[in-house]
C-alpha cells in the first residue's frame, strides 16, 4: 500500500449506545428502535437520494458495529507503516462530525506504525458534515480535495498529472 487517505473514518461510532448493537440483544434493539427490519433514511438534499441508499437492512447496523469493534484495534494500527492522512470535520465540541467519534483519531494516529513525519491528522472547519468529499452534502468539499492533494504532493512526493484532452 503506497499510502492511506482517510476521510471521516469509522474508527468508533459517534452515536450513543452503538456498542449495544454488538451484544446478544443487538438485533432486537435495532428492530425496536426502527420498528421493523429496515431503516429508512430521508436526505434533506433531494439529489442525495440518487447517490446514497435510502433503505438499509437493520441487521447491517450490527454487522458494521462488529466490523468496527473487531478491526479498529491497536494491533491493526501498529501494522500500518505507509504515509497516512486523516481528514475530519471539527470546529469545536458542539460543531463536529457526530457520525464517528472524532476524539479517537488522535489516539489512533499515536498507535500507527508510520513515522511521525509521515502521518497527518487534519481538522477541517468548513465542510460542516461527515460527508467531506460530497459536493451535495458538504459546504466546502474542495477543502478535503485541497488537503488530500497537498498531502500527496508534499508527503508522498506525487506530481499532479493533467487530464488528457
Amino acid at each position: 500500500i503506497w499510502g492511506l487517505i482517510n476521510i471521516s473514518p469509522n474508527i468508533e461510532d459517534g452515536q450513543l449506545g452503538s456498542s449495544l448493537l454488538n451484544t446478544p440483544w443487538g438485533d432486537e434493539i435495532s428492530y425496536l428502535i426502527f420498528t421493523g427490519d429496515h431503516r429508512k433514511i430521508e436526505h434533506p438534499e433531494p439529489l442525495a437520494e440518487q447517490y446514497w441508499d435510502t433503505i438499509y437492512p437493520v441487521i447491517s447496523l450490527r454487522n458494521l458495529q462488529q466490523l468496527v469493534e473487531t478491526t479498529m484495534v491497536p494491533e491493526t494500527f501498529q501494522k500500518i507503516s505507509c504515509p497516512v492522512l486523516t481528514l475530519y470535520y471539527y470546529e469545536n465540541y458542539i460543531e463536529k462530525d457526530w457520525r464517528v467519534d472524532v476524539e479517537e483519531f488522535p489516539k489512533v494516529h499515536e498507535e500507527l506504525g508510520t513515522p511521525d513525519d509521515r502521518h497527518h491528522l487534519q481538522k477541517l472547519r468548513t465542510p460542516k458534515t461527515h460527508f467531506i468529499g460530497s459536493d451535495i452534502k458538504s459546504k466546502n468539499w474542495l477543502s478535503g480535495l485541497d488537503a488530500a492533494t497537498a498531502f500527496c504532493e508534499k508527503v508522498m512526493h506525487m506530481e499532479p498529472v493533467s487530464p488528457a484532452n
